[in-house]
C-alpha cells in the first residue's frame, strides 16, 4: 500500500489497497457470526443446566439454568469486546486525528509537518491497532463456549484451561506485528520523496 505524492496545488492522494482496519473487521465479522451460528445450531443439543464455571482442568464446577441468554452469554459478551476494544478503540484514534496534540507517537512533529496524503498510511495502521488487538480475546471466548458445551452436551469436563502465557504470547505477537506495521508505515511516510531537499 503506497501513497502518491501530490504535485504543488493538488489534492493529496489516498493509499490504494485493502485497508488494515478492513481486515480486522472482517475477521470480526467472521469470528462472530460463526461463534452465534454455531451456538444457535447447538442449543437444542444443551441439558437443562448448562456449566459456567470450570477448575483449571476443564471440570465444571457451577451451573445454571439453560435459556437463550446462558446459551448465548458467550457470544454476547464477544460482541461486547468488539464494541468496547475494537469500536471504542477506533473512535479514540479517529478523535486523536482529529487532536493529534493526545497522540503519543515517535516522530510525531515530522509526521503531522507532512502533506495528508504521505500521513494517511500512518494513520490508517493507528486505526486498525485497536481492532487487531481485540481478536485474540475473540478467540479465547470461542474457546471458553466450544468448552462449556462440550461440557454441557458430553457430560464431562470442558477443554483444559489453557496457560495464560500463551492468552499472552499470542496476543503479544500481535502487537508486535501491528507496531512493525506503524514502524514500517511511518518510515515510509518520513522517507524523502525524490526531488525534495
Amino acid at each position: 500500500m503506497r501513497a502518491t505524492l501530490a504535485r504543488p496545488g493538488e489534492p493529496a492522494a489516498v493509499p490504494r489497497g485493502v485497508s488494515p482496519l478492513a481486515i480486522a473487521l472482517a475477521l470480526h465479522a467472521l469470528t462472530l457470526v460463526g461463534l452465534f451460528v454455531w451456538s444457535l445450531v447447538r442449543r437444542h443439543r444443551l441439558p437443562e443446566r448448562l456449566p459456567i464455571h470450570f477448575l483449571s482442568d476443564g471440570t465444571p464446577n457451577g451451573w445454571a439454568e439453560t435459556s437463550w441468554l446462558t446459551a448465548l452469554a458467550m457470544p454476547l459478551t464477544a460482541v461486547g469486546i468488539f464494541v468496547l476494544i475494537a469500536l471504542g478503540g477506533l473512535a479514540i484514534m479517529r478523535s486523536a486525528r482529529r487532536h493529534p496534540r493526545y497522540l503519543n507517537l515517535p516522530r510525531k512533529a515530522e509526521l503531522l509537518a507532512l502533506p495528508p496524503g504521505r500521513q494517511e498510511p500512518v494513520w490508517r495502521q493507528l486505526e486498525a491497532l485497536p481492532a487487531w488487538l481485540a481478536l485474540p480475546p475473540q478467540g479465547l471466548i470461542c474457546w471458553a463456549q466450544a468448552t462449556i458445551y462440550k461440557a454441557a452436551i458430553e457430560g464431562g469436563p470442558g477443554y483444559e484451561v489453557p496457560p495464560v502465557w500463551l492468552f499472552l504470547a499470542v496476543e503479544g505477537g500481535v502487537l508486535v506485528v501491528a507496531g512493525l506495521c506503524l514502524m514500517r508505515a511511518m518510515r515510509r511516510a518520513l522517507a524523502r520523496a525524490p526531488g525534495e531537499g
